[in-house]
């Protein structure tokens, strides 16, 4: 009868580990669960909130545009309005209902970031940091900074 497992690794195992050779007695699949679920319970679910502190002033030029360039102008505004291009983009997004200043709850753009009714960018949604800059220059203001 061939050995499932060289003497040596059966050895090694014994030396470094009791429950490993208990393991080793399991059948795979009950060795892959109990690997599945020892990898998977080290991982930590809930997101943590990245917050703006109060005394950081959010630059339009240096934050947000950054974030529209990288995430936005593939399709705005070669498939649809609003023109997020560098240097159109502020006066598009001001001049209307796309960001109202202070108003989170009446900003369009903002709103879709969250998700509400859909989820921007469709390839997914903005890291934490990227979107909490957004509200900070909102309730800022959304000053041409």
């Amino acid at each position: 009868m061939k050995k499932p497992y060289p003497d040596y690794f059966r050895t090694l195992v014994l030396h470094l580990s009791p429950i490993m050779e208990k393991m080793l007695k399991l059948k795979r699949p009950a060795v892959a669960t109990i690997l599945m679920l020892f990898l998977s319970g080290c991982y930590y679910d809930v997101g943590l909130e990245e917050t703006i502190p109060d005394n950081i002033v959010v630059s339009f030029a240096f934050d947000i545009q950054p974030i529209l360039t990288t995430n936005c102008t593939a399709c705005h505004p070669v498939l649809r309005p609003p023109d997020l291009t560098a240097g159109n983009s502020y006066n598009t997004i001001t001049n209307g209902s796309y960001i109202v200043p202070n108003n989170l709850g009446a900003s369009v753009l903002y709103q879709k970031l969250l998700g509400n009714p859909s989820v921007m960018p469709p390839s997914g949604a903005l890291p934490t940091a990227d979107i909490n800059l957004v509200k900070s220059w909102i309730e800022q203001g959304a000053l041409n900074n």
